[in-house]
């Protein structure tokens, strides 16, 4: 596991990626009762992947993922072939997201404070996700052109400018060394996120 590790490493996909690729290509040497899929192809792909759909109900979207991890692992990785797959597709219907309404969303943030809101109104203002908030940098934020560079999403997201003054003072605040338990107390001092 290690080497497929290394190897998806080495062709620069995102983090994410390589936890989705590699816990798909464990289950599938677990299903397998732990063969190594050099020895394996593309009719025991076939039996995993109807095993996912028939037994395990999983959804259209999540199989599909199985698939992409699991050909990616034997075609680039292990240079194996698999030739027409045939497995029985997902017959779970898709289910809809439950989205907060806009009021419903600031009725959620405002009950927070300090850093949480903070990332939590970066998450709504700008589509970020948790693990793109978490991993945010001072320098990924362009304050002239308004955009956040996602380096793990590699995309750009729109910053949300009635956040700017909050960003400010954590710039300010890491910038003359304080730690974040400290930011959270010049937070409160010094700017009231009520007018956000």
């Amino acid at each position: 596991m290690d080497q497929l590790r290394v190897f998806i490493r080495s062709k620069q996909l995102a983090y994410r990626t390589e936890k989705t690729y590699c816990t798909w290509a464990v289950d599938f040497i677990r299903f397998h009762n732990m063969q190594h899929p050099k020895y394996m192809g593309g009719i025991q792909l076939d039996e995993y992947l109807s095993h996912l759909a028939v037994k395990r109900n999983l959804s259209i979207n999540s199989q599909k993922t199985a698939l992409n991890a699991l050909v990616f692992m034997f075609k680039q990785f292990l240079n194996i072939e698999v030739g027409v797959l045939s497995f029985i597709p997902s017959s779970r219907p898709a289910t809809i997201p439950t989205v907060f309404s806009h009021q419903e969303a600031r009725a959620v943030i405002d009950q927070l404070h300090d850093l949480y809101k903070l990332m939590a109104s970066l998450m709504y203002g700008s589509g970020l996700m948790r693990s793109g908030v978490s991993r945010l940098r001072v320098q990924d934020i362009d304050f002239a052109n308004a955009c956040i560079i996602a380096r793990e999403a590699k995309g750009f997201f729109i910053f949300p400018l009635r956040l700017r003054s909050s960003i400010s003072l954590v710039y300010r605040a890491l910038s003359i060394g304080k730690n974040l338990i400290s930011i959270t107390s010049v937070y409160h001092e010094v700017y009231s996120f009520s007018s956000t």
